[in-house]
């Protein structure tokens, strides 16, 4: 306690030199702070995009389809197996003995060649029951509405404006069925929109009725390519899948999460991730620096005191004992100001819905809402309170190691 008392009355009595070392930790707790949860607010938002877009929390797929990535850019689902109405039909009696999904969806995934009376271009179809909602979560409309009735699609805004054609016009459809028969259709716009963050990974998938995109594969009614189940909670899949597969054992169905199919964009996902950690390794060399240059300063400056000291019968360790607590006590107020100026700002954004404009947006979205994740601010104030102190160690123990001798003869 006493340590600690005249730690703070060394600062106190010092307050420029305290608040020049303390200004640097103030503003890398307050960037940190933000850049976390700008990285984090990015990283959710995608994920709840390849979820509710296409991969859903847990997917039950045929037999095989384990690694398969249902966002692959080869453009092609031609090898897409189904299941059969009775797999389905066992498959969903085992979901509701093991969980209470808040939605579970049945799915048809498809290539098709869109026609229309000015051009024609290859398409991916996905299937959806009108009542389905998670895609809606994601997908922003420019125009029209979603799936309500049968024979009816949304175009991406790259598909409508390749055939040109916009709200209520009715294209041409082909395809050919699992069986290898050609197969045609018609179908009607009724919106065209596009998922946002998937924009930067290509995703240009056209979301149809899943009558319209099973008969346009082959299936017969109450089959689908895929099941989707959304439980409500992200974190609890591959638990949750786990317990799907062992239940499921013997069937031919195949259990994945969302992580498992989401294939290359999970690659961007880590790339966020790698992101932050770069963005954190360089900002903290960079104030460990200035840090040590402000350091050595500062103690060169307080040269006599330390000469003091070590007369009256300090030891080296217990002046760098010092100069480490008053180091300790300045960070620590500091970096708590920062990181809660941070968390301010951050909850104060977080409470409207920002406009993002390009290129930015190809990361965020048009309508943009940072994340507040108290817990993840913790290791800030450990990171930048432990880097502060590793590297002034090395200059307040040089300090502390002046003789009483030496500072007399720089006097004379």
């Amino acid at each position: 306690m006493r340590w600690t008392t005249l730690a703070w009355k060394n600062l106190s009595g010092s307050w420029r030199r305290a608040f020049s070392v303390g200004s640097f930790t103030f503003f890398a707790g307050l960037f940190m702070v933000c850049f976390i949860c700008f990285i984090d607010s990015v990283k959710t938002n995608m994920e709840n995009a390849v979820i509710n877009a296409l991969a859903g929390e847990i997917r039950l797929a045929p037999a095989g389809a384990e690694e398969e990535d249902i966002f692959s850019l080869s453009g092609s689902w031609e090898d897409t197996g189904s299941l059969t109405k009775e797999e389905i039909d066992g498959a969903e009696q085992v979901i509701k003995e093991i969980i209470s999904p808040v939605e579970t969806v049945k799915r048809v995934r498809h290539n098709v060649l869109l026609i229309s009376d000015t051009g024609e271009t290859g398409a991916m179809i996905l299937g959806i029951e009108p009542h389905a909602t998670a895609y809606r979560k994601v997908l922003s409309l420019r125009a029209g509405r979603y799936i309500e009735h049968d024979y009816e699609v949304i175009l991406t805004e790259t598909q409508a404006e390749s055939l040109q054609v916009g709200v209520g016009d009715i294209l041409g459809v082909l395809a050919q069925t699992k069986a290898g028969y050609n197969i045609d259709s018609a179908l009607t716009v009724v919106g065209i929109g596009s998922i946002d963050l998937l924009n930067l990974f290509g995703y240009n998938v056209a979301y149809t009725d899943l009558r319209s995109a099973g008969e346009l594969l082959g299936l017969a009614e109450g089959e689908a390519t895929d099941v989707i189940i959304y439980t409500g909670n992200p974190a609890r899949a591959t638990e949750i899948k786990t317990q799907l597969a062992a239940s499921l054992t013997g069937h031919p169905i195949a259990v994945t999460t969302w992580g498992q199919t989401a294939g290359f964009i999970m690659g961007g996902l880590n790339f966020l991730s790698i992101l932050y950690s770069s963005f954190t390794v360089i900002l903290l060399f960079i104030i460990g620096v200035l840090l040590t240059n402000i350091i050595s300063m500062t103690l060169l400056e307080r040269r006599q005191e330390i000469g003091t000291l070590r007369a009256i019968g300090f030891s080296r360790w217990r002046i760098a004992w010092l100069f480490l607590l008053e180091i300790a006590l300045l960070t620590g107020f500091f970096c708590l100001l920062g990181v809660g100026t941070g968390s301010g700002l951050v909850l104060f954004l977080g409470r409207r819905t920002l406009e993002i404009p390009p290129p930015i947006n190809y990361f965020t979205g048009n309508h943009f809402r940072l994340i507040y994740n108290p817990v993840r601010m913790l290791p800030v104030i450990g990171i930048i309170c432990g880097v502060t102190l590793a590297v002034a160690f090395f200059p307040v123990y040089r300090a502390a190691k002046v003789k009483p001798v030496e500072l007399l003869q720089e006097k004379n």
